[in-house]
């Protein structure tokens, strides 16, 4: 594969790769049935999803999150083929590295702003929530990495 259909490919796949990963560690997992459980989650964060006028966009539009995947998953195929090649080392410790620094620029931010500050969660489900998204945007950045990277014959 030459280094620009690699680099399509990473792009157009960014997308479907973060919602599968999401559906991986928070709806196969079972952990979202955790995080929108009444008996854990703050009133006013369930409210906000099932009672509160207007109700999210997501309720009227099926494929919003999915759209929002593939916008945003492009935009980090982008930055990580930015940074790729200035990297050293495997397929695999290139993919860690970007996670961890996706992962440590969006989760903590994310985590504060709206589950803490906004939705008043506990702070057990802001913990759990925290590693499954660690979790997905690794996850991430490591199939990135394999389409960038794996097995690469000749330089490019």
């Amino acid at each position: 594969m030459t280094k620009t259909f690699r680099r399509v490919l990473a792009v157009a796949l960014a997308g479907p790769i973060w919602y599968c990963n999401f559906v991986i560690f928070f709806v196969m997992s079972g952990a979202q049935a955790i995080l929108a459980s009444p008996e854990h989650q703050s009133e006013k964060m369930l409210a906000n999803f099932f009672s509160i006028e207007p109700l999210p966009r997501m309720n009227f539009d099926e494929w919003l999150v999915l759209k929002a995947f593939v916008f945003c998953g492009g935009i980090m195929a982008g930055i990580f083929i930015f940074l790729d090649s200035r990297l050293k080392g495997t397929w695999l410790k290139r993919g860690l590295t970007i996670g961890v620094i996706f992962s440590l620029v969006m989760v903590p931010w994310f985590e504060f702003y709206l589950p803490y500050n906004v939705m008043n969660e506990p702070l057990s489900l802001i913990a759990f929530e925290f590693i499954l998204w660690n979790c997905v945007l690794v996850s991430n950045s490591l199939a990135t990495a394999v389409i960038l990277n794996y097995k690469r014959v000749s330089p490019e």
